[in-house]
């Protein structure tokens, strides 16, 4: 697991992440969500830690609380758990579920080449 994570982070700090700007990935969870809890168990820390995660970090939003007024121009989903990489107020594109460390890199990676 250890090298698995140091794998991780290493594809995570190589991924192409553009200037600076007021990027985040919004994670839409649910507490009871078993694929939310694999992904909070290998992930999030992996994340946080990464180039990627400091340059567009991650921003938990619980499905069944009040949807955040700053995401008003952002379709809320009907289930978890999901990904959506918002720029400046504006959904860039988003992906669903988690299976591995390694398809998450893979769907994160298409969604930053997406930036402008």
């Amino acid at each position: 697991m250890t090298r698995l994570l140091a794998a991780l982070s290493i594809a995570l700090t190589v991924l192409y992440v553009p200037a600076a700007s007021a990027a985040q990935l919004v994670y839409v969870e649910w507490k009871d969500c078993g694929y939310c809890k694999v992904f909070n168990r290998q992930m999030i820390w992996a994340y946080g830690s990464s180039a990627v995660g400091r340059k567009v970090p991650l921003r938990r939003v619980n499905i069944l609380g009040r949807w955040p007024a700053d995401l008003k121009r952002v379709s809320r989903p009907s289930y978890t758990p999901v990904f959506i990489l918002v720029e400046n107020g504006r959904e860039i594109g988003r992906f669903a579920g988690y299976t591995s460390p390694q398809g998450f890199t893979s769907s994160l990676q298409g969604l930053l080449k997406r930036r402008h």
